[in-house]
């Protein structure tokens, strides 16, 4: 979701792409040829997934129920010289809902050595830190100047110190509707290759095209992009942010389709309302069918702060006891919500796995 100062409206113009291009091929891999003898590494540091499936470092699956936070532009003060510095106040109020995810919007224009700032007290909280860069947003040009903020050495070492607990969100919403799926499976996987050649063992997450919106891309390149991980560890993520009276429908449709075809998939934002309060999202049903299917959301997002819409914040000042209507909902009061459906990993409230 494009945020703070950043232009929205333009998304509301864009179809979503549902066109039935065939992914034929993708980039030359000899795994392609051999897929039914591949053997996952068993090095991998931290979370993996299995089918489609997270699991942690211990091997226990864990379904995200959480929440999106837009802490480069909120979380941040400032010392007497003007230095910033990171505020864990949202942070430690996300954790009072039970969240066991929360999603870091990260843009490279803040100093790389204040991201262990952000990531270290979600680890600390019991949450998974799902780290975001926010500036390839509906920019598909961008993807791979994204991909180089991460493969500077002072991010690999920061990446490589919380990868136990770490998922890499590679880029939030790359591409406008223009993306065709033989783009979206080339760069992407030259990305991939590139970050595991530097040593991101992570699970690497991907949103959908079209600001996040092109779920049916999204799941038709997801198989041949798994391939060309050599460590079959990728989440794929869709923002269902359209509205109208066939969504709900939609939403089933992409969740049991992921279910059916085994690829880790989650709904890596959403509201109750699209881009300028337009329209409204069934995240009712998201919810209901997510709980159903065992597959994990995050809500956008916690607030306040969400210019696009300010009945898109789940808070007035960006604490528990400011909860308010769908963000309580979400939070809080609905029976499928994150207080009562969300489970934390033991790996990471006791910092062991359950048999040790």
């Amino acid at each position: 979701m494009l945020t703070g100062s950043l232009i929205f409206l333009m998304i509301l113009t864009l179809p979503v792409s549902c066109s039935n291009t065939s992914v034929s091929s993708g980039p030359d891999n000899d795994e392609n040829q051999n897929d039914e003898q591949y053997v996952r590494p068993v090095d991998l540091p931290g979370f993996y997934v299995e089918d489609r499936h997270i699991l942690d470092r211990c091997g226990e699956e864990v379904i995200f129920r959480g929440i999106n936070r837009m802490t480069i532009v909120l979380d941040f003060d400032h010392d007497e010289s003007g230095r910033p510095y990171f505020n864990d106040l949202a942070t430690r109020e996300i954790e009072k809902t039970g969240a066991n995810a929360i999603r870091i919007m990260w843009m490279m224009w803040r100093d790389v050595e204040l991201v262990e700032d952000a990531v270290a007290p979600a680890i600390e909280l019991g949450m998974v830190p799902i780290l975001e860069m926010h500036d390839a947003t509906g920019d598909w040009d961008m993807l791979e100047e994204v991909v180089d903020y991460w493969l500077q050495d002072e991010m690999l070492d920061i990446v490589k110190s919380y990868q136990e607990d770490l998922i890499v969100n590679i880029a939030n919403e790359a591409g406008d509707g223009s993306v065709t799926d033989r783009q979206f499976l080339q760069r992407y996987s030259d990305a991939i290759k590139r970050m595991r050649e530097a040593g991101i063992r992570t699970p690497l997450m991907i949103d959908a095209a079209t600001w996040g919106r092109n779920v049916e891309q999204l799941l038709r390149v997801a198989p041949d992009l798994i391939i060309e991980d050599p460590d079959r560890n990728l989440i794929f993520s869709w923002h269902p942010w359209d509205t109208g009276d066939s969504e709900a429908q939609r939403i089933t449709d992409a969740m049991e389709t992921a279910v059916e075809e085994d690829i880790p998939f989650v709904i890596g934002e959403f509201s109750h309302t699209s881009v300028g309060c337009v329209g409204e999202v069934p995240y009712h049903h998201i919810m209901a069918e997510a709980e159903r299917l065992g597959i994990g959301w995050l809500a956008w997002s916690w607030g306040p702060g969400n210019a696009d819409c300010e009945t898109m914040d789940m808070t007035t000042d960006a604490t528990f006891d400011s909860l308010f209507n769908w963000g309580l909902e979400a939070a809080v009061t609905d029976p499928n919500s994150i207080m009562n459906t969300s489970v934390r990993p033991h790996s990471m409230t006791k910092g062991r796995c359950r048999d040790n």
